[in-house]
C-alpha cells in the first residue's frame, strides 16, 4: 500500500515562465552591470557547454556549482570576477526565478493530502533552502512533510542512494512509495531501481512510445494511487 507519494519539481509540478538565461540577466543588471543580451546569451550557453563537461566529469549541481557558473559567465563576458558579487548573485538567483505551478498541481496536492498521504518533493536542485524558495514563489510551499535537494544529499536523480536517503527521512520503507516525475530517466528508472512505484508525467507525448506507467495531468494520479 502506497503511504508517502514523493513528486518531482521542476516541469512536474511547476514550470519557469521565462528562460533561464533571461533570470541570469536580470541578476547581472540587478548588480549594476550591462551588456548586450546577444552578447550575454552567448555567455550563458557557453558556461552551459561548461557545466555540461563537469557534470559528465561527475560532479553535481550545488550552490557551489552556481556561483562556478556565474564565474565561467564573466569569464566568458571577459568582466573581471568580483566573489563579493558573485556571491550576491547566487543569493539573488532563486528569488529572481519565475515559477508558475501547473494548474493541476493544487487541486491534486490538496486531495492527496485530504486521502492521508504523506507528501514529499525530491528534486535535482542546487539546495533545499532554494527549492523552498521556488515552492513559495509557486504557491506550492504548505502541501509538503519534507523537501529533498540534490545539492544539500550529495546525490542527484537518477542515483539510487537519493532515493534510499528520501526512504529513510520520511521513514517509509520504498514499497511503501511513490515518485512521480517528468524524465523517464532521471525519475522513473531511478525511483524503479530502489522498489519505488514509479509514475512519469508526460505532458507533451515525449515518451508516447515508451510503455510505462504514465499520466499527462497530475489529476490521473487520483485514479492511480
Amino acid at each position: 500500500m502506497i503511504k508517502t507519494i514523493m513528486f518531482d519539481f521542476g516541469d512536474t509540478l511547476a514550470y519557469e515562465r521565462r528562460p533561464e538565461y533571461l533570470t541570469y540577466y536580470r541578476v547581472f543588471k540587478e548588480v549594476g552591470y550591462e551588456t548586450e543580451l546577444t552578447r550575454f546569451k552567448k555567455a550563458y550557453y557557453e558556461a552551459k557547454e561548461w557545466w555540461g563537461i563537469e557534470k559528465k566529469n561527475g560532479k553535481i549541481w550545488t550552490e557551489r556549482s552556481r556561483a562556478m557558473f556565474l564565474e565561467r559567465i564573466f569569464y566568458c563576458l571577459d568582466i573581471p570576477i568580483n566573489q563579493d558579487i558573485i556571491e550576491k548573485m547566487r543569493e539573488m538567483f532563486p528569488h529572481l526565478s519565475a515559477m508558475r505551478a501547473y494548474k493541476d498541481a493544487e487541486p491534486t496536492l490538496i486531495e492527496l493530502q485530504r486521502r492521508g498521504f504523506k507528501l514529499s518533493i525530491c528534486s535535482n536542485v542546487s539546495s533545499d533552502k532554494n527549492l523552498l524558495i521556488y515552492l513559495k514563489s509557486a504557491n506550492l510551499d504548505k502541501y509538503f512533510d519534507l523537501l529533498i535537494a540534490s545539492g544539500t544529499v550529495g546525490y542527484e536523480k537518477p542515483n539510487p542512494m537519493i532515493f534510499k536517503i528520501a526512504s529513510k527521512l520520511l521513514q517509509t520503507p520504498p514499497e511503501e512509495m511513490a515518485h512521480i516525475g517528468d524524465r523517464y530517466d532521471y525519475d522513473y528508472q531511478g525511483a524503479k531501481v530502489v522498489g519505488i512505484f514509479p509514475i512519469l508525467i508526460d505532458r507533451k507525448g515525449v515518451y508516447k512510445n515508451i510503455n510505462c506507467t504514465k499520466v499527462k495531468s497530475l489529476t490521473e494520479l487520483l485514479n492511480i494511487l
